[in-house]
């Protein structure tokens, strides 16, 4: 390789670095709440009219101060199903978390 292609390569890998760290923080936090749940799996309160998308990583909070997580596995308008990683767990309803969305 000669030496022009190698800076080449640093400044392409750098300025993509770059524009992936600035299209991670055009996101939003969206609240949402568990409104029933069943060992590993949740209902929540918000669906696509507030952005969200199968695949969505959701992060609980319950009120004891641990977190858990979850993916969003099939989204209606206003609710949506979370696959809990721990698929022991039933988090109560009630429960808050919180996804992050495309801020358009």
């Amino acid at each position: 390789m000669t030496r022009a292609f190698l800076a080449w390569l640093i400044a392409f890998c750098v300025c993509g670095l770059g524009i992936a760290h600035a299209r991670a923080q055009e996101t939003e936090v969206v609240e949402v709440r568990v409104t029933s749940s069943r060992p590993g799996s949740a209902q929540i309160d918000r669906g696509t009219v507030d952005g969200l998308l199968v695949g969505d990583h959701v992060v609980f909070r319950p009120r004891d101060g641990s977190t858990f997580n979850g993916v969003v596995a099939i989204v209606g308008e206003r609710s949506a199903e979370v696959e809990i990683a721990d698929h022991t767990h039933v988090p109560a309803p009630g429960t808050r978390g919180e996804v992050r969305v495309p801020s358009a």
